[in-house]
């Protein structure tokens, strides 16, 4: 080769690297050209977490890659920024599609993707059921029947499937309410017995009832379990017009008046004690009301018409304040209650309390928490549209963190369906 050919080869070689190493650098960065908008963009990228694992991912009716083996998660990247039509799909399951915007710079997620099976199989747990209540273990639920002496419960073991009564009484006119502890070994109920209300525990690990005392619950409303100790409960009253609490323990036999002064409502959540008062502020503290802060800088007029109920995580955040058919957000970064959704029955959380089920009478919707339990947010939070019903909605429990069981509201009588978190 001729000194002249050598001179020529090293200045070919010399642009070919001055013109594609850029473009390679450019293309490892993401960049890629956009023949449908005739200009260099960068890329995006799209991750989702499915369950079950091992579900195929289509975008734009084209296979894209299998889920994660374990974590049914996937993560597909270089993306032109445009509107793709998601669809995932898995043998013997409903598929799941959804229209997703890819954007530059950004990875966009769905993290919560759970497909539906097309033939689940049902077997009969029991018959002659009124209502239902699963315990917090979820491996137990309570049964209400109806038998010759009038309403009574059971215990279902779903893992032996063993049935048993743990309560009896031939007058007990009315079951009112129900609560469990949070280790599944207490049950309290409050009765209509002789036209007048009572409250009963059941201990189930000792295998015996306790009666409260008529004169103790003179004016109870509701009672709570204490989360600390299992002796205990907190009691709250309603006499001569004033809201008071209590704390009773059982095994001493002591009550205790709790000085919350002037409170609409109070609930338990986790290790805090929740009120608001009546000059329409939310309060925290702790159990032994130490530590007391108030949450919201701007109050809400309280209407005496309304019933309050607040409604959170263990975590204590994301907070709610359900004022009749109003449920308000409270949002920590403003400190302000910021109106949610409206009409609502109830918000109710999954076991994992990462998301939350919202519903009225023919609605509901779906939140999801995941990122900011326990942490500071700005509200508002997404509400996803689940479904609508012809029938009016009379409850709704969550099935484990993925499923939930709706009663239907159907001439005068109950029918239960099963529906999944989609």
């Amino acid at each position: 080769m001729t000194r002249k050919s050598r001179t020529v080869l090293f200045y070919f070689l010399v642009a070919i690297f001055l013109i594609f190493v850029p473009i390679l650098i450019f293309y490892f960065q993401g960049y890629r050209f956009d023949f449908e908008k005739n200009k260099v963009v960068q890329t995006g990228g799209l991750f989702l977490k499915i369950w079950p694992a091992r579900a195929d991912l289509y975008l734009n009716q084209k296979f894209i890659k299998k889920t994660g083996f374990l974590s049914g998660e996937v993560l597909v990247e270089n993306l032109l920024p445009k509107k793709y039509q998601i669809r995932v799909e898995k043998e013997n399951y409903y598929p799941w599609q959804k229209t997703l915007e890819i954007e530059e710079r950004k990875v966009t997620e769905a993290k919560n993707i759970t497909l539906i099976l097309k033939d689940p199989k049902f077997e009969k747990l029991s018959s002659g059921i009124l209502d239902f209540f699963f315990l917090p273990n979820q491996k137990e639920v309570i049964f209400l029947k109806n038998g010759k002496n009038g309403h009574y419960l059971t215990l279902f073991d779903l893992e032996k499937k063993v049935e048993s009564i743990i309560f009896e009484e031939k007058g007990a006119e009315e079951i009112l309410d129900l609560r469990v502890n949070q280790n599944s070994k207490k049950i309290l109920l409050n009765l209509a017995v002789k036209e007048r209300s009572t409250f009963l525990i059941i201990d189930l690990q000792k295998s015996k009832n306790f009666w409260l005392d008529f004169d103790l619950l003179e004016g109870t409303e509701k009672i709570l379990f204490h989360p600390q100790h299992p002796q205990k409960l907190f009691l709250i009253k309603s006499l001569f017009g004033k809201n008071q609490l209590e704390i009773f323990d059982l095994e001493k036999k002591e009550l205790k008046p709790l000085e919350i002064p002037n409170f609409l409502t109070v609930e338990i959540l986790g290790q805090n004690l929740l009120w608001l008062d009546q000059n329409g502020f939310l309060k925290v503290a702790d159990l032994s009301l130490k530590n007391q802060k108030t949450l919201n800088i701007e109050p809400i007029l309280p209407k005496k018409e309304k019933e309050y109920q607040i409604l959170g995580s263990d975590w204590l955040y994301p907070l709610f304040l359900k004022e009749g058919e109003t449920l308000y957000l409270l949002d920590p970064s403003s400190q302000k209650l910021v109106k949610f959704f409206e009409p609502v029955i109830n918000l109710k959380f999954a076991e994992d309390q990462k998301k939350a089920v919202i519903f009225n009478r023919y609605e509901i919707y779906l939140s999801f928490f995941e990122e900011i339990l326990g942490q500071p947010y700005r509200a508002p939070f997404e509400k996803i549209f689940l479904n609508r019903f012809s029938e009016k909605i009379g409850d709704l429990f969550w099935l484990s963190s993925n499923y939930l069981i709706l009663l239907f509201l159907i001439r005068l009588r109950s029918q239960k369906s099963t529906i999944a978190i989609k």
